[in-house]
């Protein structure tokens, strides 16, 4: 049973909310406890409780589902907002239950937090007392998470093999290999390097996973943060000429990882890159990147490995 709880001062009510025991539940990493899932369109429904010791006289008592962003530079500005009037007027002697429901909302963009941006989702509780007096306002938040299934158009591209050279003068070319630059969130993702040529002393190859955040005003684009996700070493040795080793990349184990978004609500963007680099005996390093686009598939198809076939 999800069950969350405000207090306030003795004389406040006790407002729980209590969510569609079906919904999923996730923890995230600005919270103890966790908080309701919801897809793209899914109804939110629940009931909410009023407590009080004694009787309570009300106005009105409303709840409201609201999508708010914010970044380093913005304060919180809503882009969704939708209310349920539960009761226009009435007491509240000990206890009241009000259900409600929002049936088939959109929304639009997922739930989102990191250093510089935040895409948040809430549900507010609002009661208003009679006589007019200080009315007492609870938050609860939830979370969205967009499932997408591949359509025809895009499975073609997603079958198409992605590569790179990573090349220094005519000394070096090592080759990425993957089955795509689409891949979903929880793929096993298996690929090859290749050493086409070889003619410096490299010790040490890796391959990571960086996202990149950058604020959209306008035209002007200005890049916030570059975070790595996830760094998997290919080899700490010396490689050989024409040799492939394989790459395994497990999408599910890196923390954080979310969809690429574009231009959330005219404010920022979320997009992904995967970069090869090459380490010298001496400590030079050689480096090349590629935009991949995870995509949260849905969860029947989650583990299932993305394997390059030549």
């Amino acid at each position: 049973m999800d069950v969350l709880a405000g207090l306030v001062g003795l004389d406040d009510p006790r407002i729980v909310l209590d969510l569609d025991h079906s919904v999923r539940r996730l923890k995230t990493s600005s919270r103890s406890e966790e908080v309701a899932v919801y897809g793209a369109s899914d109804s939110v429904s629940g009931t909410v409780s009023v407590f009080v010791n004694g009787s309570l006289k009300y106005s009105r008592i409303s709840i409201e589902l609201r999508g708010e962003t914010a970044t380093k530079r913005c304060a919180p500005e809503e882009f969704f907002s939708m209310t349920r009037v539960l009761d226009n007027s009435g007491v509240v002697a000990g206890r009241k239950d009000l259900p409600f429901t929002f049936a088939e909302v959109d929304k639009d963009y997922e739930t989102f937090e990191s250093e510089h941006v935040r895409v948040r989702y809430f549900l507010r509780v609002n009661v208003i007392r009679y006589p007019p007096l200080a009315g007492v306002m609870r938050d609860f938040e939830v979370a969205v998470q967009h499932e997408h299934e591949l359509n025809d158009a895009e499975r073609t591209r997603a079958d198409e093999l992605a590569q790179f050279d990573l090349r220094y003068n005519d000394l070096l070319d090592v080759r990425l290999q993957l089955p795509s630059q689409r891949m979903g969130m929880n793929e096993l993702v298996q690929g090859q390097v290749e050493f086409v040529k070889v003619g410096l002393p490299i010790n040490a190859v890796t391959v990571e996973v960086i996202r990149l955040e950058a604020s959209d005003s306008g035209a002007e684009i200005q890049i916030d943060t570059t975070t790595e996700m996830g760094r998997v070493q290919i080899l700490d040795w010396e490689p050989i000429l024409h040799t492939c080793v394989p790459v395994h990349l497990d999408f599910g184990s890196f923390p954080g990882l979310s969809p690429t978004y574009n231009c959330v609500n005219n404010q920022f963007s979320v997009r992904y890159y995967l970069k090869l680099e090459l380490a010298e005996t001496s400590g030079r390093k050689f480096s090349k990147t590629i935009e991949i686009f995870p995509y949260r598939e849905p969860e029947r198809q989650s583990r299932l490995p993305q394997t390059m076939h030549i």
